[in-house]
């Protein structure tokens, strides 16, 4: 499951289900006045960690599930930290228990396992099967497991995160991060499973529009992202949509994540439009330029909720591209 975010999932991963809305700037400074699209980060929320396979009811993890003569699931062995696994996307990125299968590293794959906490008693107080079992779009049921799970992977996450960091340049930025296709996401133990005594707690980076990759996570950092982990939008009327570089319809590449201070934030729409178009797109220059070097005279966009009072006060930052990319800026 992904994490809820405190500013939409925090700045790792690709969110392109939101409606474009910013103005843009050339690397001239000129303006262009086309809607934008938001790509979030990192994020992350809390979905079960388990591994679907035949018989198992959606268990996984470290090993294969297995069921007792009884009907009842045993509990599955712990999953190991650099376990790779085939990707999710969509309904199954909102899960509790993961739906996808191990794999080899080497082979394609969605996401991969970077930390795995043992749950203390205390943090397994709220956790319950039902929750487990239940509809993860229920603030009842995901709230007491974001609640516990991000912050039990945040230690896990947070070297990554680092690596990946940016410096704002300026005290409007809070913080801000080279753009990934990675997710933070954390899955537990289906209900039968924790019946059974299963207490930990997976923590994965992994794609959230179902793509693969090979390159290894260590590599990452904020001026040199593989090719494989870099994301790009497609554009289309009012919106835009996730898809690989290496893509004729790829129009946009995704160079940054940040989010903005509170106190930096505007109090009524006029002053959030003015934001989008004026003051954002001269910052979204520099973060690309600290992360990739010149990319000549671009457009760059600002990509983030479509209204004032949806807005989280995370933005994305996007250079023009034309499709496909055989090389994406900082790679």
């Amino acid at each position: 499951m992904a994490p809820a975010p405190t500013s939409r999932r925090l700045v790792l991963a690709l969110v392109a289900t939101l409606t474009l809305v910013t103005g843009a700037c050339s690397a001239s400074g000129s303006g262009d006045a086309a809607p934008k699209v938001d790509v979030g980060g990192a994020s992350t929320t809390a979905p079960k960690t388990t591994t679907t396979r035949a018989g198992g009811g959606g268990g996984g993890g470290g090993g294969t599930t297995t069921t007792t003569t009884d009907g009842g699931e045993e509990p599955v062995a712990a999953p190991k930290v650099g376990t790779c696994w085939t990707p999710v996307s969509g309904d199954d990125l909102d899960a509790v228990s993961f739906k996808g299968e191990e794999v080899g590293c080497s082979s394609p794959h969605g996401g991969a396992t970077v930390g795995v906490v043992t749950l203390s008693a205390t943090q397994a107080k709220d956790i319950t099967p039902k929750l487990l079992d239940g509809d993860p779009s229920d603030p009842d049921v995901s709230g007491p497991i974001q609640s516990v799970a991000s912050d039990a992977c945040d230690p896990s996450w947070s070297p990554l995160l680092a690596k990946l960091a940016l410096d704002p340049g300026t005290t409007i930025i809070s913080n801000a991060t080279r753009g990934t296709k990675l997710h933070r996401t954390f899955w537990l133990p289906t209900g039968d499973q924790w019946k059974a005594g299963a207490r930990w707690l997976r923590c994965d980076l992994q794609t959230s529009d179902g793509s693969t990759f090979t390159s290894p996570l260590t590599g990452l950092t904020a001026t040199k992202v593989p090719a494989d982990l870099v994301p790009c939008l497609a554009k289309s009327i009012g919106t835009g949509k996730a898809t690989p570089c290496s893509s004729g319809a790829a129009t946009w590449q995704v160079m940054a994540t940040f989010q903005i201070k509170g106190s930096a934030g505007p109090d009524h729409t006029a002053a959030y439009r003015e934001l989008l178009e004026k003051t954002l797109p001269p910052l979204c220059q520099g973060l690309t330029t600290q992360a990739a070097g010149d990319v000549g005279k671009r457009v760059f966009r600002i990509f983030t909720q479509s209204g004032y009072g949806d807005s989280t006060g995370a933005f994305t930052c996007a250079v023009r591209v034309t499709g496909p990319v055989s090389k994406p800026f900082g790679t």
